[in-house]
């Protein structure tokens, strides 16, 4: 019995597979704001100045404290679109607003016009989603492979899963050894134009029946691909900004 079967529904079986199991994993991290209402970020590099975040869904009631004091209120999602700011007592201003990049919302946290540490929009943060991307891909390529062939299940034989996509988990895992030891954003594109082939694989094996390539595959994909753009825009920034910092 061959891995892929006739047609191509076991390989959309696969797809299907591994949306189940990424998306519960991924959604914090697509859309931590709806899963998460309350979050505290740190003024100062040594995380001395706690600030706390609390919202409702859909952002209703969205305010930053202080030392329980309201710092910014805003009452839901269309007036934080718009943002909101505050003059702290040393003349550093912190603003929040809520933007849309890439189909994704994302809430903006700067102070002083640069991104807080540990947001959503600030480069390091990028950088450190898109590698657990990288890390999850791989080791369900890799995990699921393994148990396919060596304990010789079936049923993940039959969608596609075995040694072959146990290599494609190692070269996941070296796309994300690689941008972690030497903070490239060329292995996050890589890892793109792989994903991107392999949609392109998934239209070019529609089997007889025509069936087209199942949405929730897609719809992964595109949240995947997102992720590690994000993630390789972010490094390439880190890199520039340590090259223009002059060596002591």
């Amino acid at each position: 019995m061959t891995n892929q079967g006739p047609g191509s529904r076991f390989y959309y079986s696969k797809i299907d597979l591994f949306s189940a199991i990424l998306c519960p994993l991924l959604i914090p991290t697509f859309n931590h704001t709806c899963f998460m209402p309350t979050k505290t970020y740190y003024l100062d590099s040594a995380e001395q100045e706690p600030i706390t975040l609390k919202w409702g869904f859909f952002w209703k009631n969205f305010t930053i404290s202080k030392d329980d004091e309201t710092l910014v209120q805003v009452a839901g999602r269309s007036e934080l679109k718009k943002g909101a700011s505050y003059t702290l007592s040393d003349g550093r201003v912190l603003s929040a607003q809520l933007r849309r990049q890439l189909n994704q919302e994302e809430l903006e946290l700067l102070l002083d016009g640069k991104p807080l540490q540990g947001s959503a929009t600030h480069p390091r943060y990028r950088v450190r989603q898109a590698l657990y991307t990288l890390l999850i891909v791989a080791g369900l390529n890799i995990g699921l492979g393994l148990v396919a062939d060596i304990v010789n299940v079936q049923v993940l034989q039959k969608i596609g899963l075995g040694y072959g996509t146990v290599f494609i988990g190692l070269i996941y895992l070296g796309l994300a050894w690689w941008a972690k030891t030497k903070n490239a954003a060329l292995p996050f594109f890589t890892a793109i134009g792989l994903m991107v082939l392999d949609v392109v694989f998934m239209f070019v094996n529609i089997g007889d029946d025509g069936r087209p390539p199942g949405t929730a595959g897609l719809f992964l994909r595109f949240l995947l691909i997102m992720l590690l753009y994000k993630g390789g825009i972010a490094a390439r920034q880190i890199k520039g900004e340590e090259n223009m910092t002059p060596s002591t």
